[in-house]
């Protein structure tokens, strides 16, 4: 497997049809598109990456710098059903981490849902910094992840 840059762009409308897909399976909800809006609007720089198998993309992840405060933000990362559990999301942050700490960025940020992976991020030294309770949905808890990078 291997990661690579992409454009960020049509990565971002990817990565969240695919998210979108995939909250609407675990909600019941079939053969609907729901809008999706990336929320953040980036100040220096934004970020796309993919990881690659066998020829076909596996996973995806996008993000935006914010200049103003130094930091980075996840906006999105998505690994297909069949490659869950193999390394590909660490991989994608791993890369992402590294590509921050080169920009000298102090710290990162993600945020996440119970039902998709704060084990994960919290395995990789993401910190939670706060959550929302019954937020997005009624059933959903919201988390937001911080991780203070090294400087180089």
């Amino acid at each position: 497997m291997k990661i690579e840059w992409t454009e960020y762009d049509q990565n971002k409308l990817k990565t969240y049809e695919a998210l979108a897909c995939h909250f609407n399976e675990l909600a019941g909800i079939s053969e609907q598109t729901i809008g999706v809006n990336n929320p953040y609007t980036p100040t220096r720089d934004k970020l796309s990456l993919e990881a690659i198998a066998d020829g076909a993309v596996v996973g995806r992840l996008v993000g935006s710098y914010d200049s103003n405060t130094n930091s980075v933000r996840i906006d999105a990362l998505f690994v297909d059903r069949e490659r869950r559990g193999q390394n590909i999301g660490a991989q994608l942050m791993d890369a992402f981490e590294q590509d921050a700490i080169k920009k000298n960025v102090s710290v990162a940020f993600v945020d996440t849902v119970k039902s998709s992976a704060p084990a994960f991020y919290e395995r990789l030294g993401y910190g939670l910094v706060g959550e929302i309770q019954a937020y997005p949905t009624p059933d959903e808890t919201y988390y937001l992840y911080m991780k203070r990078l090294p400087s180089q």
